[in-house]
């Protein structure tokens, strides 16, 4: 469900019930060598940042919009949440929202097995050999190149492959996951292979979403709710920098409210030229 969010009222009443404070947060998975480097190589480093904050209040899904509301407008995010201002490693700040976009998604998936299918798919085929990327011929979509059926699969409906991952489970956080590792920042060196991909998108998942066992089904389930917030205009600027790609920039916010902490993934995607 998308929706766009006024926030009617004075200035004075920008505040509503929930208070932050950052807390102490690196990802496990990038605590590893190696996905880190990838990571680097992927510039998923560049114009991002993944932060964590607790807060001080029961949270339920009817709270979304006022959440999101406070957050942008505590002291807490103040200092920790910078938007880019378009320049490599510049930071400027977004302040109390006057509007927003914010986006709900699925967290269903338990596992990799979601992406099994893109084993099997032909005529192009996806992947080859046990994970080799089949190449083809460069695509520009939103100023990103796309060399193999992969991802052209993820992002342009065009594609042979597009509709194998229908709308709903293309609303799955994982699969945003997927694509974002897949696609990268605006200074990206992709991979011939599919499983750095998987395994990346495996242990950031793990990092950004908690799960638990269904007492009574004995099965998985993830406790978390996850928001991807599109667009923001506040006091000091927007989200996104004018010059960042629309569809490759991103803001997760992955709420936890067990622990009462929101994990906030966020990437500016400044093309190269």
């Amino acid at each position: 469900a998308e929706r766009k969010m006024h926030i009617e009222g004075e200035k004075e009443d920008t505040k509503g019930s929930f208070q932050f404070e950052e807390v102490a947060f690196t990802p496990k998975a990038l605590g590893d060598a190696k996905t880190k480097e990838l990571w680097d190589k992927w510039g998923l480093d560049q114009n991002s940042y993944m932060k964590r904050l607790s807060f001080d209040e029961f949270f339920s899904a009817e709270q979304k919009d006022v959440f999101i509301k406070d957050l942008f407008a505590s002291d807490a995010a103040r200092k920790a949440l910078g938007v880019s201002t378009g320049r490599n490693g510049s930071w400027g700040g977004v302040g109390p929202l006057s509007s927003f976009t914010a986006t709900d998604l699925s967290c269903s998936v338990t596992n990799l097995d979601f992406f099994n299918k893109i084993n099997d798919l032909e005529d192009p085929a996806v992947v080859r050999d046990k994970g080799a990327l089949t190449k083809c011929f460069d695509e520009f979509v939103d100023g990103v190149p796309l060399s193999d059926e992969l991802r052209k699969l993820l992002v342009m409906e065009e594609s042979e492959h597009y509709y194998e991952f229908s709308d709903e489970e293309r609303r799955e956080f994982i699969f945003h996951i997927f694509r974002r590792v897949c696609l990268g920042g605006g200074m990206c060196q992709y991979e011939d292979d599919i499983r750095p991909y998987l395994e990346t998108t495996k242990s950031m998942y793990k990092d950004l979403v908690s799960v638990q066992k269904n007492p009574s089904t004995k099965a998985l389930e993830v406790t978390s709710v996850v928001y991807q917030l599109e667009a923001a205009e506040g006091d000091s600027g927007t989200l996104f920098p004018e010059r960042a790609s629309r569809d490759h920039s991103f803001c997760y916010l992955a709420i936890e409210p067990s622990k009462r902490t929101v994990t906030v993934w966020y990437l500016a995607h400044i093309p190269m030229f």
